[in-house]
């Protein structure tokens, strides 16, 4: 089965990325940590016929949502104090439930760093799904249903939403846009920390990217849950994530 030879060359996998920086760069020598974050539950998580209400972008967090990311809030601040983190960065996609949870995480943060900043980022937005609000509403849940088992059963990344909808590819074109905006920006930041609040699709593809995965081995990464994600440590030029961050999905598991 293919989901046994996965996790029998889990090990191969690569979970190393040299960035393009010189010894001369201020970040080389330096110890950072890149955190990617999923945003909290949305309305959307909870129930897929609220697309037939908002347009994604506009989804905003569950009550529960807003419990998570204060909840995620509260363990980074303490992350940071405990690691004497002084100055973080805060990053997050122009989507309302991850701006919301960005949001909720800088305020908790403040009680423990000295520099809290945050920045709307363009690129690293969820991959586009289908446009909804035309249909009928009693016809949106079952429309996405049958949607995401088309996903399934072509692949999650050669997948392309209808309606206006991306596929893998070109999400991965947005993330390759980050990672040269990371390298040539967001690294020269003072800041020790830098926290990316996003989505759980992005967040796959842009390891994909970085760490230069098959479709096949990207296929198989389960997406985080709501407020979690992976933690990325950056010193003399290279870019890590350990691997035992990662989860892998079951047989015929759907996204």
């Amino acid at each position: 089965m293919k989901i046994d030879r996965m996790f029998e060359n889990k090990d191969k996998l690569n979970f190393t990325k040299e960035l393009k920086m010189s010894a001369s760069h201020p970040s080389y020598d330096s110890f950072k940590s890149l955190i990617l974050l999923r945003h909290g539950e949305s309305l959307t998580n909870l129930d897929l016929s609220a697309y037939g209400h908002f347009k994604d972008h506009e989804v905003p967090l569950s009550e529960y949502g807003k419990k998570e990311a204060v909840q995620c809030g509260s363990y980074w601040a303490c992350y940071c104090k405990e690691k004497e983190v002084n100055s973080v960065l805060v990053l997050h996609s122009h989507y309302l439930r991850a701006k919301n949870t960005a949001d909720i995480i800088a305020s908790a943060l403040k009680d423990n760093v000295r520099d809290v900043r945050s920045e709307e980022v363009e690129h690293i937005h969820e991959q586009l799904w289908p446009e909804c609000q035309t249909l009928h509403f009693d016809k949106v849940k079952d429309y996405l249903h049958n949607c995401l088992k088309l996903r399934h059963k072509k692949g999650i990344y050669h997948y392309k939403f209808p309606r206006g909808g991306e596929n893998g590819q070109d999400v991965s074109k947005r993330a390759q846009l980050f990672i040269e905006e990371f390298q040539t920006r967001y690294l020269l930041d003072s800041s020790d920390l830098i926290i990316v609040v996003t989505h759980s699709y992005f967040m796959r593809v842009l390891l994909k990217e970085l760490f230069e995965w098959s479709i096949e081995e990207f296929g198989q990464i389960r997406k985080p849950k709501n407020c979690k994600g992976y933690m990325l440590s950056l010193s003399g030029g290279i870019l890590t994530l350990e691997s035992n961050q990662l989860a892998f999905k079951d047989s015929n598991e759907m996204d």
